[in-house]
């Protein structure tokens, strides 16, 4: 993204999301400008927000402790637990700054607050808060639960001032911050707010399943790599936490320090923490991301964690220097001992080549072959691009986040796929080459190294598609309508009525011998309608039959593309026949599935003849080729009028079928 900066491309949100700010690129763009794109100087930007994040937990807590409780909340930020130097450190956009302008947005309504006590209200304090609030929506959302700690303290502290002047500079601030936000959500019927829901389960669930097992990780007291308990560190910080807790619950009752003006300052103080630990856990426990388990979804935790700590020691301290830093020491060890074991598995050379080798073979391959393009998992697509400064790139092939990157590999003449392993869309190599041997044409495998390459893609040659006027049809499945598979409307379909099985079948009889040269197959209702594997014969007389194809395992959407393959949502399933005399096509299901049926929206059959060339066919090429072009602009209802425009010109073109079967997906 940052390179993509320096060459003109302004990004608003993280490539292939309509949320999490783009705001992080922009300085890395400046960074690389200056020194050169490197892994190295990606990290640049991160290290600093760190180290300013240090500074603020620093202030915070001076804000809310004092001097002693800072110190010890400084040391905690700049040691702290693995997880948050490890995501900290990270050029991930959106985590470190979520904790950055979290703690900005909590010493702004601290201010706030300390004006309306002196019986101010500055304007100019309501915009800058305004301003770093609206900059954090737009930054990440898991700035939630600071937002709604901070308002409700700037509220609490003067809510008529609200309805005057420093509510309208607030208001100001807010459009002004998170400016590219609100005009790409103004734009887009505002799609970043589509993320936002509810998890499932029970909040039992929630707690027993998150909370047990995520605190202690979040806490540095679990192995980051292999998640297993750090042994006696895990334990004495454990326990050194809990003691430093109950103090910092102590404090609020007593006071760090003796007084009553300090005990009422403590008081407060622990109340906007306790809040803030509410509000992050009600939102970690609920949102619909949350519920996913990953701990990066409750980084903001951290800020809340280092003031506890600060806090509980400082009132430790306070009574008994050598307690105090007894306590708070074996914490601080615990993490750095916590940081040097995640250091050494995550720099273990030998265990990181092995998951993820070295793309120089495959640029080195790929640059000597002449290809420059080519689809392959992200942890290689985006490895493989960087490195090679973008002369090769690589685009995930099904979910590639950024469409540039998607739209110049599948117009290549010559696009590659390339595989370490397995891949999450396109399983293994032997998968794949089985797959792509159902499409006909030819290709090249080469094996280097780690990698399997295929390339050097040639289609078949295409037929005419037949009519089905004159089709008689029988299924496994008497009760559904047999030829609503070939009604051509992408509404209507042919289903097994149950979850598919092996054994289900499809039989057409086309009225007369043809030399068959394709069979599509668009599965109807949804993708996952489409068949687990596939046996397909034909027959000339209906007695004797000829298999044509064979698979127990479909890589349903995979389809020719232009010069090469390409695997799309459709669903749908392309099988080469070769020019093989038949009157009869019967499919038959392979493999079982527990839960989707098999349905076919609608079938198309090619005979062995030159392709139509007719003025409907053209104006179908058309229209179709419109409505791809305004679904990548994410126009959905304007490419689903073109598609129907397409179908109406002419109802046998069968790609302009298969992008209504992606739209209706899409719903």
């Amino acid at each position: 993204m940052a390179r993509h900066v320096l060459q003109g491309d302004f990004p608003v949100f993280f490539h292939g999301q309509a949320y999490m700010g783009s705001g992080e690129a922009y300085p890395t763009a400046a960074l690389f400008f200056l020194f050169g794109a490197s892994a190295k100087v990606l990290l640049v930007a991160p290290f600093i927000l760190s180290v300013l994040f240090v500074v603020l937990a620093v202030r915070l807590a001076q804000a809310l402790y004092g001097e002693t409780a800072a110190v010890w909340t400084g040391a905690y930020a700049a040691a702290p637990p693995a997880f948050l130097a490890a995501y900290g450190l990270s050029p991930r956009l959106g985590y470190i700054e979520t904790l950055v302008l979290g703690s900005l947005l909590l010493l702004l309504a601290l201010k706030i607050r300390e004006d309306a006590r002196r019986g101010m209200h500055a304007a100019g304090r309501y915009a800058a808060f305004g301003v770093v609030a609206g900059l954090s929506v737009w930054t990440n959302f898991l700035i939630a639960p600071f937002l709604v700690v901070a308002v409700s303290l700037a509220a609490a502290s003067g809510f008529r001032s609200l309805l005057g002047w420093p509510g309208l500079m607030l208001a100001g601030g807010v459009l002004v911050g998170g400016f590219p936000f609100w005009i790409s959500n103004l734009q887009n019927e505002f799609w970043s707010f589509a993320v936002v829901g509810f998890g499932e389960g029970s909040l039992k669930q929630l707690a027993a399943q998150r909370f047990a097992e995520r605190i202690p990780y979040l806490l540095g007291f679990r192995h980051i790599s292999t998640e297993t308990w750090l042994g006696w560190p895990g334990t004495v910080m454990a326990v050194s936490a809990l003691v430093l807790f109950v103090a910092w619950i102590a404090g609020a009752v007593w006071g760090t320090t003796r007084g009553g003006e300090t005990r009422t300052s403590d008081r407060r103080s622990a109340a906007l923490i306790a809040f803030l630990i509410t509000v992050s856990l009600g939102a970690y426990a609920l949102n619909r991301f949350g519920y996913t388990g990953s701990p990066r979804y409750y980084f903001g935790f951290y800020v809340a964690a280092a003031l506890v700590f600060g806090a509980g020691t400082a009132m430790v301290w306070n009574r008994s220097r050598t307690a105090g830093a007894l306590i708070g020491c074996a914490v601080l060890l615990g993490n750095l001992v916590g940081l040097v074991l995640g250091y050494q598995a995550l720099s273990d050379r030998e265990s990181w080549e092995a998951k993820y080798p070295s793309v120089r073979p495959l640029i080195e391959f790929l640059e000597g072959v002449g290809v420059t393009r080519a689809y392959a998992n992200h942890h290689i697509s985006i490895r493989t691009t960087f490195a090679s400064r973008e002369r090769i790139v690589v685009a995930e092939p099904v979910y590639e986040p950024y469409a540039k990157y998607r739209s110049m590999v599948d117009l290549a003449e010559d696009a590659a796929f390339v595989f370490q392993g397995r891949s999450d869309h396109l399983a293994t190599p032997e998968a794949f080459e089985e797959n792509i041997k159902l499409l006909g044409g030819g290709y090249r495998k080469d094996v280097r190294g780690p990698y399997t390459i295929f390339h050097g893609f040639h289609p078949p040659g295409r037929g005419r598609s037949l009519r089905p006027s004159g089709w008689r049809v029988s299924s496994s499945n008497p009760e559904s309508d047999a030829r609503l598979a070939f009604d051509r409307s992408a509404s209507s379909r042919w289903t097994t009525g149950r979850p598919r099985r092996e054994g289900d079948w499809f039989e057409i009889d086309l009225g007369s011998r043809l030399a068959v040269q394709r069979i599509v197959l668009l599965p109807g209702g949804n993708r996952w309608d489409a068949p687990t594997g596939l046996w397909v014969k034909v027959s000339a007389d209906g007695r004797s039959w000829t298999t044509v194809a064979e698979t127990g395992y479909l890589l349903s959407g995979l389809r020719w593309y232009g010069s090469h393959p390409r695997r799309d949502l459709s669903g749908s399933v392309e099988v080469f026949v070769g020019g093989a005399l038949a009157r009869f096509v019967r499919l038959e299901h392979l493999g079982a599935d527990p839960k989707w049926d098999w349905s076919i929206g609608e079938i198309f059959i090619e005979r062995n003849a030159p392709p139509d060339r007719s003025s409907g066919r053209r104006e179908a090429v058309w229209f179709s080729a419109m409505a791809e072009e305004a679904r990548e602009k994410g126009a959905t209802g304007e490419s689903a009028r073109r598609a129907e425009r397409a179908v109406a010109a002419d109802p046998e073109f069968e790609p302009a079928h298969r992008l209504q079967t992606v739209l209706g997906g899409m719903k």
